[in-house]
Parts: structure tokens; C-alpha cells; sequence
């Protein structure tokens, strides 16, 4: 079973090589995120990244590798966005139109 949580975001803080990120749930929920400079080698895949994340979602706490995005990963970002508020468009009007 998978659950789904949806949390607002707070512009991200900086305090020396570290990032942090704050997210608050509608249930009052909370997750923090700290991004900062450090090699983390992934057990698994062997897979070396130049950040490290500390991720803490109520008590519970997580390490694991992260990555800037890049040009291309916002590029595609921007265009998957682009897309879903286009569909949402054509799915409004199309509604419109069927109310008429």
C-alpha cells in the first residue's frame, strides 16, 4: 500500500555548503530536507554524488545521495509543466463547451 501526502513549501534557507528545505502537511505533518556538500556512495548501485540529503519526515530520518538538476532536467521539467496546464486547459473548455 502506497500513501500519497501533499506539503506546502517555504523557500529554501542557506547556512554555509548546506540547503534547507522545510515542508509542512495539511495535517500539520512535517518534513525536512538538508542538502549539503559531501560524497555519499549509494550501497546499492555503487553510484557516487556529490551531495548528501538529509531527509527527516515526522521521526523518522533518511540519508541518501542527491544531485543539482541540470539545464536539461529543468528544460524538461518546464515542458512536462507546459503540458499539464495545457491539458488542463483543453479539458476546461471542452467542459465549457458541453455545458452549452
Amino acid at each position: 500500500m502506497s500513501t500519497y501526502a501533499v506539503y506546502s513549501y517555504a523557500a529554501p534557507t542557506t547556512k554555509g555548503d548546506s540547503t534547507f528545505y522545510a515542508f509542512s502537511g495539511a495535517k500539520g505533518e512535517k518534513m525536512t530536507v538538508k542538502l549539503y556538500s559531501q560524497l555519499f556512495i549509494d550501497p546499492v548501485s555503487k553510484k557516487t554524488y556529490k551531495l548528501t540529503a538529509d531527509v527527516k519526515v515526522g521521526a523518522a530520518n533518511y540519508r541518501g545521495g542527491a544531485e543539482q538538476p541540470n539545464a536539461d532536467q529543468a528544460a524538461a521539467k518546464a515542458a512536462q509543466k507546459a503540458a499539464m496546464e495545457d491539458r488542463a486547459a483543453r479539458q476546461k473548455a471542452a467542459a465549457e463547451q458541453k455545458k452549452k
